[in-house]
């Protein structure tokens, strides 16, 4: 509801155009530097951008905040914990997922969500991402620690309102398609009841 999504703008005081946000624990496997470095590069043409990371925490914390004070300070966000994740995803214009290689993440449950939610995906193919994720037709996908793809992914959206309208409508569609609650159920009870 708009109430939710505003208690969570509210809380983290998100503002500013366009808010990118990535969901992942400060490891280096995540590729935050990546998008950390591509949102650098962001703010110069949209001075009035905000980063988002949420789950921000992690064995690898030092370093990410080493680079995140190279921002200007009021150009990022940190959040350690947010409940409500989907009021948190409907914050966000564009959501940067970019594990540095394919099997970092075992699943990768932020795709599903971010695309459910209707907000553009920038990644790279970890975990599941590679068994759906088609470049151009339900995301962005960029190269493994590469900051340049990832940061003309998030202005691919920006700029392309036609483009950004049938990757989310896609995208919305393909996880209701393959990750749809029943549909899952039978395919468990399939693979019980064949043993």
């Amino acid at each position: 509801s708009s109430e939710r999504i505003q208690r969570v703008k509210s809380t983290y005081t998100i503002s500013g155009y366009p808010v990118i946000g990535m969901v992942s624990r400060y490891e280096s496997g995540k590729g935050i530097e990546y998008g950390i470095a591509a949102f650098q590069k962001l703010i110069v043409e949209y001075p009035c951008a905000r980063l988002v990371i949420a789950n921000a925490f992690g064995s690898d914390a030092t370093a990410i905040k080493s680079q995140l004070a190279t921002l200007p300070p009021d150009s990022f966000i940190e959040i350690i914990h947010e409940n409500d994740i989907a009021a948190l995803y409907k914050c966000l214009d564009v959501l940067l997922h970019t594990p540095v290689d394919v099997t970092y993440e075992a699943f990768g449950q932020v795709y599903i969500e971010a695309m459910a939610a209707a907000v553009p995906v920038v990644c790279t193919l970890s975990g599941i991402a590679g068994e759906y994720i088609t470049d151009g037709r339900n995301a962005v996908v960029a190269d493994y620690k590469n900051e340049e793809q990832i940061y003309e992914g998030i202005k691919k959206f920006l700029n392309d309102a036609s483009f950004k309208e049938n990757i989310v409508g896609q995208a919305k569609k393909d996880v209701s398609d393959i990750f749809d609650f029943s549909k899952i159920m039978s395919e468990l009870n399939k693979l019980y009841l064949s043993v």
